[in-house]
């Protein structure tokens, strides 16, 4: 596969995607954008599409990954919970994660994006700033992007319960809150694989 602005590529999402699946497709349109100025159409796995594309989700999600995966193979390589699993095939990239256990909720098919982003593309999500300040995420930039032949899978989390613990300075609990960092910092929670977090109520009733 290989990507550049006037490359004619897609992202194929289930027929009926979850929140997480969409979410998933847009984060990679966005950071593929970022990178080599490559712009994703987004569809769906009933639709059809000539050219390169990345696939988002299992074979039991989605028709296209299905093609090249069958769903017992797929379950044995990630059986979860979390598991996540890429793989090139010529010009399609599955992107996938378990999802068959009750508390997966599509997080593999999100962290294999951005275990794409980062241990192939180059991409680092190691810091967080506040909006459109720099010091956070780094994103390299090339005018083109050659994804040849990459396997990775991760058959489930190391740690299942992984959590973040948000406090402020304590002064004013009416004033003490920085919102501005709180959407920079969940954002940072997602990339890291983070899947709890305690926090103030007040941060929560806030949004």
């Amino acid at each position: 596969m290989i990507l550049n602005k006037n490359s004619k590529a897609a992202v194929i999402i289930p027929k009926e995607p979850t929140a997480r699946e969409e979410f998933a497709a847009s984060e990679l349109k966005k950071y593929i954008k970022k990178i080599c100025g490559a712009e994703l159409t987004v569809i769906t796995d009933d639709e059809t599409f000539a050219g390169a594309v990345f696939a988002i989700g299992g074979p039991e999600r989605n028709s296209v990954t299905k093609k090249y995966i069958s769903e017992d193979e797929f379950d044995a390589i990630v059986p979860g919970s979390e598991g996540l699993f890429i793989k090139s095939y010529g010009d399609t990239v599955v992107l996938a994660g378990s999802s068959k256990n009750d508390t997966d909720f599509e997080r593999g098919t999100l962290y294999a994006v951005y275990e794409l982003l980062e241990r192939f593309l180059g991409a680092s999500f190691g810091a967080f700033t506040k909006q459109d300040i720099p010091g956070g995420e780094f994103i390299p930039e090339c005018e083109e992007i050659r994804i040849e032949e990459i396997f990775y899978a991760k058959a489930k989390a190391d740690v299942p319960l992984r959590i973040a613990v948000a406090q402020y300075e304590y002064q004013d609990r009416a004033e003490c809150y920085d919102y501005e960092l709180d959407i920079p910092f969940l954002d940072w929670l997602a990339k890291n694989r983070y899947n709890y977090i305690n926090s103030w109520t007040g941060v929560y009733t806030h949004y």
